[in-house]
């Protein structure tokens, strides 16, 4: 702006008197943030000296992991002195699945992790199959098909209930 206040960089002044002026520059600076899975906020032209507020916020079924400079913090202050450029992680979730069936056995398919949990979003397939002398009866959520397909979004515990086969 111009030292009397206005903040036109281009302006015309009828002289009537003794007058001075000081045009008044400030440096900006680009705060650049990228990010894959998410988006980041707060991005973009700002003037030195300027405190900007940094978000990282993850899609559905990920989570902020840090930002390229190693901060953990998803929601960061960041007072512009310079150009800045910066990236946002992110994961993917990742849940646990458990499944129970005494007097029976279940075959999962889908499983991405060898490690017992699945990723977020990850549709599985789970069969059970009795034991000899036993029939299935239904999951712990009420449903009743023995072979059922599930997209995963949470932790997962199911357990398979069976009862003994009688004959008259």
């Amino acid at each position: 702006n111009w030292s009397d206040g206005v903040g036109d960089s281009i302006r015309t002044i009828t002289i009537t008197d003794n007058m001075e002026l000081t045009a008044v520059f400030i440096k900006q600076y680009t705060l650049n943030a990228t990010a894959v899975n998410g988006t980041v906020i707060g991005v973009g032209v700002h003037d030195e000296g300027a405190v900007v507020t940094l978000i990282a916020t993850p899609n559905e079924g990920y989570r902020f992991v840090n930002w390229s400079d190693g901060v953990e913090d998803s929601i960061r202050i960041i007072t512009i002195t310079e150009e800045v450029t910066l990236e946002a992680f992110f994961e993917i979730k990742t849940y646990s699945l458990n499944v129970v069936a005494d007097n029976g056995t279940v075959e999962i398919t889908g499983m991405a992790n060898m490690d017992g949990t699945c990723n977020h979003g990850t549709e599985i397939t789970h069969a059970v199959t009795a034991n000899e002398g036993y029939r299935f009866v239904n999951w712990s959520d009420g449903v009743e098909d023995s072979i059922r397909t599930i997209t995963i979004t949470e932790e997962v515990t199911l357990e398979a209930f069976f009862e003994i086969k009688t004959y008259s």
